[in-house]
């Protein structure tokens, strides 16, 4: 649920409070420029008092500061506890750089010892906070990133949280955000250099994670990621560039949603694909979308999802709107079953689809490239006899040819070996 920016503020000082108590001070920038170094200087970068530096500081910048940008000048970069930003409309970004030519390092350590947590809030109704690439975001704790906005502004999609250097460091990092739009994700880089060990939570919104082709959005590959909080909103990560790719183990915890997207693609490309590596638990419901495409000659264009990791867990598995999901892993045991709403979902030669039912909805497509065993077929919620099924053009002469199928397999109707398997064709 959206809240107010002053509720939001209180909210994060409560948090910081909670979770690991006291900050050591906090500093409020007021200066009506621009632009602004970070450290006081003769351009008065208008802090209250001495610059913010030090385990739990504290450092704002309301609405009245009106930054468009702030140069940190500290050749050792500064520690923080938090970074909490209330931009009002200002429609330009709020952008973090370095004039320090090695790049500067900023640390988030609330408390020293790891129960607590630093913060990134944008409150702002418009503008977007940047940790631009000369910077080195360092999780000596853990870090919340948290995206707020105005429920009563419109738009309500252009502000965020990005950080576009290496992150490294121990902590965790966990967003918290408004948004689902893709203007208004929270939104990390596949950097080369990211290298942090700490977990990724994904508590709600949307997380954005861009050029992750061949780098390590999420620290090293065993990290786990996680997607949503039992009773929230849907939580949701975007992978941007045109063959993106991530090894990590995902977790989409239980009584949560989660949805895993391909996002930005590249034009003047016929075919982009992601690729999810890792092993895939489902303790709750996750889903699969290629929302964009482009139109090339007149013809358009979607994207695939693939999901090479082994899929586990209770949770069901949806194929929504345009574009190709493909399941090719040859140990899938996940006993929520699958829906194809829209598009269509192809199961790999020598993959399987678990234990649980498959729902096959009006125009979307089930393409099967190798044979898949179930307990029994339903069209239209009627049973249908025991035996196999294979697409129009199959050459099996015992099949039932049936024109959902297509694909080069078959589907066999078993004795029910795998009690309450169903295909339904609304």
């Amino acid at each position: 649920m959206k809240t107010t920016r002053m509720t939001t503020l209180l909210t994060t000082f409560f948090m910081l409070c909670f979770y690991g108590g006291a900050y050591a001070a906090t500093w409020v920038n007021t200066s009506g420029a621009t632009n602004t170094k970070w450290s006081n200087s003769k351009t008065d970068p208008g802090w209250d008092t001495d610059y913010p530096n030090g385990q739990g500081a504290v450092a704002i910048f309301p609405a009245s500061s009106k930054k468009n940008s702030v140069t940190m000048d500290v050749d050792c970069g500064v520690t923080l506890g938090s970074l909490i930003l209330d931009a009002g409309t200002q429609n330009t970004d709020f952008q973090f750089g370095s004039s320090v030519s090695s790049g500067a390092t900023l640390t988030f350590d609330q408390d020293g010892n790891g129960p607590g947590y630093a913060v990134i809030s944008n409150t702002s109704k418009r503008a977007r906070v940047n940790l631009g690439a000369d910077y080195e975001v360092n999780l000596a704790d853990d870090l919340f990133l948290v995206n707020r906005g105005d429920e009563n502004y419109t738009p309500q999609r252009t502000y965020s949280i990005s950080i576009t250097g290496p992150i490294t460091g121990k902590g965790n990092l966990t967003i918290d955000s408004d948004q689902i739009y893709t203007n208004g994700c929270v939104a990390i880089t596949g950097h080369k250099n990211n290298s942090f060990t700490g977990e990724t939570h994904v508590v709600s919104g949307c997380l954005k994670v861009q050029n992750a082709q061949g780098n390590k959005p999420f620290g090293i590959e065993s990290n786990i990621v996680r997607l949503g909080r039992h009773g929230g909103s849907e939580a949701k990560i975007l992978l941007d560039g045109s063959s993106p790719k991530i090894s990590n183990p995902i977790v989409v915890e239980g009584g949560a949603v989660g949805e895993l997207s391909l996002g930005v693609v590249v034009l003047n490309a016929a075919t982009f694909t992601s690729t999810f590596a890792g092993a895939l638990t489902l303790n709750g419901p996750v889903s699969f979308d290629v929302p964009l495409f482009f139109v090339k000659n007149n013809t358009s264009y979607y994207g695939t999802n693939v999901v090479s990791g082994a899929i586990s867990g209770v949770g069901r598995l949806t194929k929504k709107n345009n574009g190709v999901l493909k399941i090719a892993s040859e140990s899938n045991d996940w006993s929520g079953g699958a829906t194809v709403s829209n598009g269509t979902l192809v199961v790999a030669a020598g993959s399987t689809l678990g234990t649980g039912p498959l729902d096959v909805c009006d125009g979307a497509t089930l393409d099967l490239a190798s044979d898949v065993t179930v307990a029994s077929v339903s069209l239209n919620g009627k049973l249908q006899q025991k035996g196999v099924y294979a697409a129009l053009g199959s050459d099996d002469p015992k099949a039932f040819k049936v024109a959902w199928l297509t694909g080069v397999g078959k589907l066999t109707a078993t004795e029910g070996r795998v009690p309450g398997l169903s295909i339904i064709i609304r």
